[in-house]
């Protein structure tokens, strides 16, 4: 009689159970690196705009909001530019998340007129957040 090559069940449910417990430990640290990156890309569309409306301040004397400061960054809605006292002396920028970015600890990513570096709605620090842990 010829003696059968192949894999036992045993052999086999041991391979899915090593499968299994890699792709449960993957699957999460995958995820937050694409929470982190499309963070750090937002951070930097705000900080793109800052740059914009303090070169048009340079120039002109107020903040002027129009969509040349405007960009729309990997994971977000939209930058939302909202002026927050004498009109055209100061603004906010807010890095608005939408579908999975949602559920980034840092949520809601935000720059004022002086330079502060804030955070909405997050349950991580701004330093945190915005230093990109």
């Amino acid at each position: 009689m010829k003696k059968l090559r192949g894999f036992s069940l045993i052999e086999i449910l041991i391979v899915i159970a090593v499968v299994a417990i890699l792709v449960s430990i993957a699957i999460p640290n995958y995820t937050a690196f694409v929470l982190r990156a499309n963070r750090t890309t937002a951070m930097e569309a705000v900080l793109e705009s800052t740059a914009c409306l303090e070169r048009i301040y340079s120039r002109t004397g107020a903040y002027i909001y129009d969509d040349t400061c405007k960009t729309t960054p990997k994971g977000y809605q939209r930058l939302r530019i909202v002026d927050t006292g004498t009109v055209g002396q100061e603004y906010r920028i807010t890095a608005v998340p939408k579908d999975g970015q949602v559920n980034d600890p840092c949520f809601k990513l935000r720059m004022d007129h002086k330079g502060r570096k804030l955070v909405v709605g997050a349950s991580k620090t701004a330093a945190e957040c915005w230093a990109g842990r």
